[in-house]
């Protein structure tokens, strides 16, 4: 009984919501326009000694963190895609710093880890912005 209430309360979602017509197609991507809160922004490229992109990556932002502040994939961490591309999006919070320390690691021990600070930049709103790009040397 269970099982047909759920399907029909998904059939119904999807039919008023458009999914079932194809409304999937008018979805456009996010811009770095954000309403509200001000955001920090990480994004780059790791690759290696020989300019090939590192899939996999794991690349973390640190020096606005909490201590005890949870790993969360995509607002303090983020994974590298398959050309070695990542972008974290974070509450900038009160602080405006001028830097940030973001760090990759290859979690199958190929490549040394690397962690370097990175200039903040802001827009007029108070986002701010960092690309932090990392070439990985293999152990």
């Amino acid at each position: 009984m269970k099982r047909y209430i759920l399907y029909w309360t998904i059939l119904i979602i999807c039919t008023l919501s458009g999914c079932a017509k194809g409304g999937y197609e008018s979805y456009n991507p996010p811009s770095y326009e954000f309403d509200g809160a001000p955001r920090l922004v990480i994004s780059g490229q790791v690759q290696n000694e020989l300019n090939a992109a590192l899939e996999g990556i794991h690349v973390a932002v640190y020096g606005v963190r909490a201590e005890n502040e949870k790993d969360v994939s995509g607002y303090n961490f983020a994974l590298t895609d398959t050309a070695g591309e990542y972008t974290i999006i974070r509450y900038r919070g009160r602080e405006m710093p001028s830097s940030i320390t973001v760090v990759a690691t290859d979690l199958n021990d190929v490549y040394s880890a690397q962690d370097e600070d990175f200039e903040v930049r802001y827009d007029s709103v108070g986002n701010g912005f960092v690309t932090a790009d990392f070439v990985l040397k293999a152990q």
